[in-house]
């Protein structure tokens, strides 16, 4: 997974836990058709596209992940086992596209406990008290 996989990635996560509504059917289809997210980032980003209410909070988040790492001039993300990470966010994003219900388990996976290194990672992104 490249470093812009992780930016699509991450941006389409959060995306989905600011989103107050379920996904319609036709998205839900769509991203129950992505088989290996990983592989398959620019899927997410034609789904988002799709759905006029994702589209509007996914663009927010991947520019607000760009215009972090630009101010951090550190590459597109926070510097993290690579391997670990990697395989951390592709079942999670394989879980949460696979979900009967994406929004929710979004909001659950960024939220729960279990999720640490996740969170770790997702707060380091968002949170702009942790912004270098």
């Amino acid at each position: 997974m490249n470093q812009n996989d992780k930016v699509i990635i991450t941006a389409f996560i959060y995306a989905l836990t600011r989103l107050d509504k379920k996904l319609p059917t036709t998205v839900l289809n769509q991203l129950g058709m992505i088989q290996d997210v990983a592989d398959h980032a620019r899927r997410l980003e034609m789904v988002a596209s799709s759905y006029t209410d994702l589209a509007r909070l996914y663009e927010e988040e991947y520019d607000r992940l760009l215009v972090d790492a630009s101010d951090r001039r550190k590459g597109y993300l926070p510097t993290f086992d690579s391997s670990e990470y990697d395989r951390d966010l592709e079942k999670l994003a394989e879980c949460i596209c696979h979900s009967p219900n994406p929004v929710q388990a979004a909001k659950d996976a960024v939220n729960s406990s279990k999720n640490c290194r996740i969170n770790q990672f997702f707060q380091h992104i968002f949170n702009p008290s942790h912004a270098n």
